[in-house]
């Protein structure tokens, strides 16, 4: 087991440079595979197929046979055993209506197996883009840490030329320390990201993932969609119509059930008034017919067919509710995330401007160093609140993409 553990450690850690860069779609495509979860619900999808024949076959015949001890003499001979062979048959249209039934249940089963796969993607872009993010964070401390190097520099040469105070370089060392540590937390939080991810890929938790970039912002944009082909809103009303077939076998359940068989009897030779006859073997024809006379049972299945009946219905509508809720929403999160990305782009924009006027004026001798770097630290805060708004942005498609996915995609 150590050993088995310490490989997994050290394959994680060589793929870690080896690793190219995955995009979402094929971290889906590698779950969808994998994935434990969506591998049962598809096996219970396959073994509800199998219930369909099951449904339309008929009760087995039934063979039964009956030996004498002891002769018993009938004007055809000594009867000695007999055989018979009877098969039983349901109400016209029974087994179809049946077969109905489970087929019905087989295609709710499907659209489950569908909605599961839907929800899988969308929990792995919920891991994805934050780890993404967390990617980028990385690289934005890097540069920052590269312009307080720079700063670093600028403030020990001035020092050394008492144009600032050894405070302000203290100052200085204090802002790179924080951006270390704050970098090594991202790399603990890529870590725990990666697991999440291969967690759901159904592989071992030390491989590293390399999000593609320019993927954050490709996710559909299409809004005009709707839930209402949603598979969790199909699968109900599959399981509507299949209680809708159980009524109706039910009813079936309640009509006679027809039976034909053949029965044969041995005869064996038999003497009379001192004379020896042979004896005739008979065949004889049989029809059976059922009595459903205890018939609070049918009417029994028939009420509970109705009541599940209504109860799938107001699922559905509490379904669809929630469902166009979480869509409008969605919209109006996507809304609202686009504006906040194009107001944070804007200021960015300006304090990259500020902080490049600044740092001239610092580098001159000219500035403050406070003034530097509490514009330093207004830029790094809106970069990262930018990156945090794209991340938002991006569930909030994927989430959409999921409201409105059919079983066609």
């Amino acid at each position: 087991m150590k050993n088995s553990k310490l490989l997994c450690a050290l394959l994680g850690f060589f793929l870690g440079f080896f690793v190219q860069g995955q995009s979402l779609v094929e971290l889906q495509e590698i779950a969808l595979a994998n994935n434990a979860g969506i591998q049962a619900s598809y096996k219970q999808f396959e073994a509800s197929l199998e219930q369909i024949p099951q449904a339309k076959s008929l009760d087995d015949p039934i063979l039964s046979g009956g030996y004498f001890l002891q002769p018993m003499g009938t004007l055809m001979g000594e009867q000695v055993f007999k055989l018979s062979l009877n098969q039983q048959f349901p109400w016209f249209g029974t087994l179809k209506a049946k077969g109905d039934l489970v087929a019905l249940q087989t295609e709710a089963n499907f659209q489950d197996f569908i909605e599961q796969k839907a929800n899988l993607e969308l929990r792995i872009a919920e891991v994805y883009f934050p780890l993404l993010e967390i990617h980028q964070l990385m690289e934005l401390e890097k540069k920052h840490q590269k312009l307080l190097n720079s700063i670093y520099e600028v403030a020990e040469n001035q020092y050394e030329n008492n144009e600032v105070s050894l405070k302000d370089v203290y100052e200085v060392e204090m802002e790179l320390e924080e951006s270390k540590i704050n970098l090594q937390i991202l790399h603990q939080q890529k870590k725990s990201k990666e697991a999440r991810i291969n967690a759901l890929l159904n592989r071992s938790e030390n491989i590293a993932i390399k999000p593609v970039p320019d993927l954050i912002n490709e996710a559909n944009d299409e809004v005009e969609k709707s839930v209402e082909n949603h598979p969790a809103l199909e699968a109900i009303n599959l399981r509507t119509s299949a209680y809708e077939a159980q009524e109706k076998v039910a009813k079936k359940s309640a009509l006679p059930r027809l039976g034909v068989g053949l029965e044969y009897m041995y005869l064996d030779d038999f003497s009379m008034n001192g004379m020896e006859y042979e004896g005739m073997n008979m065949f004889m024809p049989m029809l059976s017919v059922s009595l459903p006379i205890f018939t609070k049972k049918y009417k029994s299945a028939k009420k509970e067919a109705t009541l599940l009946q209504a109860s799938s219905q107001l699922a559905w509508e509490e379904q669809h509710q929630q469902l166009k809720a979480e869509f409008t929403e969605s919209k109006q999160n996507i809304s609202v995330y686009q504006s906040q990305l194009d107001l944070l782009k804007f200021k960015v924009n300006k304090t990259e401007k500020i902080m490049e006027i600044t740092y001239n004026k610092f580098e001159n001798a000219l500035g403050n160093l406070d003034e530097l770097l509490n514009v330093q630290r207004r830029l790094l805060n809106f970069e990262q609140e930018q990156l945090q708004v794209m991340t938002n942005l991006s569930i909030a498609k994927s989430k959409l993409n999921y409201l409105t996915y059919t079983a066609e995609e």
